[in-house]
């Protein structure tokens, strides 16, 4: 059993709550096929946005939040520089979850390791 904090948990969710693009050839070949299947991507995303915003307002840096407000953090039109920053701290984000991730793992294997023997 790994001892990892519901606030750890819910952090990392709230963090990773709103998936993009990572380059412009993503963008283009997402925007490419919803032509072809006549899907609406920007409804779809500023749907996506909207159900992700409450969460990511409690936990994006303040630099975001203008994109946050203004509905484009996960658009196409995003500027590349705060696209490469917000994923850059996404990830960031994740490699401090792994590291509790980990650190939980030790602990709950050192303490195994002090239970009796099962007959």
């Amino acid at each position: 059993m790994w001892n990892i904090s519901i606030n750890a948990k819910k952090a990392f969710s709230k963090c990773t709550a709103l998936p993009i693009h990572e380059t412009d050839e993503d963008w283009e070949i997402t925007l490419r096929e919803a032509n072809e299947e006549g899907e609406d991507i920007h409804t779809t995303l500023k749907a996506e946005l909207k159900e992700a915003k409450a969460e990511l307002m409690q936990v994006l840096p303040s630099r975001f939040i203008p994109f946050l407000e203004n509905g484009t953090l996960n658009q196409p039109v995003l500027p590349k520089d705060v696209r490469n920053d917000y994923l850059q701290w996404v990830r960031k984000q994740e490699e401090i979850f792994e590291k509790l991730l980990e650190a939980a793992y030790d602990q709950s294997e050192k303490a195994a390791a002090n239970l009796p023997p099962t007959a």
